[in-house]
């Protein structure tokens, strides 16, 4: 609010995905956009974590086990959608979000990220939100 109050503001850069729905639920997507600031969504993958198998998923995350339970059997059950279709899918849903900002590791990576189809905001996303900062935060991971 103070920054908003004292500063004139073009673009904000903010993580959002299916865990971290912090603008959304705090109604600050739908205030920036009333503003007419362009949104740009980065951790759409919450750093790779919503796109591991189960198995792959790193000890130290074992806290949110239910969360990712719940994550996966959703995966399970909506075995035509991909993770990465899921992820892409729900950020894209958010009408609000002007542009997602991605990472990758290889050419083939992003193929695969620029082939996942637009028309993915009939899905049915799981509501698996978090508001635990020591998640949301990877900063804070080396210390799990």
């Amino acid at each position: 609010e103070d920054i908003m109050a004292n500063t004139s503001i073009d673009i904000v850069q903010a993580p959002i995905n299916l865990i971290d729905r912090r603008l959304q639920d705090t109604g600050w997507l739908k205030k920036l956009k009333k503003k007419e600031i362009e949104i740009h969504a980065r951790s759409i993958f919450l750093q790779g974590l919503l796109l591991m198998p189960k198995k792959k998923i790193p000890k130290k995350f074992s806290p949110w086990k239910n969360l990712w339970k719940e994550w996966h059997t959703w995966q399970n059950n909506h075995s035509n959608i991909k993770p990465l279709q899921a992820c892409i899918g729900f950020v894209n849903s958010l009408a609000e979000i002007d542009y997602i900002v991605v990472g990758v590791d290889s050419f083939s990576q992003f193929k695969e990220i620029v082939e996942v189809k637009k028309d993915l905001n009939k899905i049915d996303f799981p509501n698996i939100s978090c508001n635990d900062e020591k998640l949301l935060y990877p900063s804070n991971w080396p210390n799990l």
